[in-house]
């Protein structure tokens, strides 16, 4: 579940009243927070915030340190896959990504290409451009 396509935007050095080389105001960072979405504003930021049980937390943090003992071994992780499933804003992403950050794991996340060429095929339609056309890979 991937909540947007668009990296957030931050413009935590820009005072109030910096204006750029034009002249023009520039938005500040109290403007962003109250243009922000509600669910980014909101989301948690730790363990004790989730909306998850404390016993499926509490699963998700053993099979990382048991991941992370094997590979700190050499030795592959057993199980080698973790799935978390469940349906779309339930959170699965959300309690992965705050506690592999509390635990001190980067997270990486894989998305789908056929996706991103779709949402840019959308886009492109709705702004009139010309979309280049990547080929269609089935598998």
């Amino acid at each position: 579940p991937v909540a947007s396509s668009a990296a957030p935007l931050m413009l935590s050095s820009l005072s109030a009243g910096s204006r750029d080389a034009a002249g023009v105001r520039s938005a500040s960072s109290r403007d962003m927070a109250e243009q922000s979405l509600w669910v980014e504003k909101h989301a948690p930021r730790s363990v004790s915030e989730l909306a998850v049980h404390r016993k499926k937390v509490e699963e998700l943090q053993a099979w990382l340190r048991h991941a992370d003992a094997a590979l700190q071994l050499g030795l592959s992780p057993s199980p080698r896959v973790l799935i978390l499933s469940g349906p779309p804003g339930s959170g699965k992403t959300t309690a992965l990504s705050i506690i592999a950050r509390e635990m001190g794991f980067e997270l990486c996340e894989w998305l789908e290409v056929r996706s991103q060429q779709w949402l840019d095929r959308e886009s492109s339609f709705h702004t009139g451009e010309q979309f280049d056309g990547a080929e269609y890979e089935s598998r």
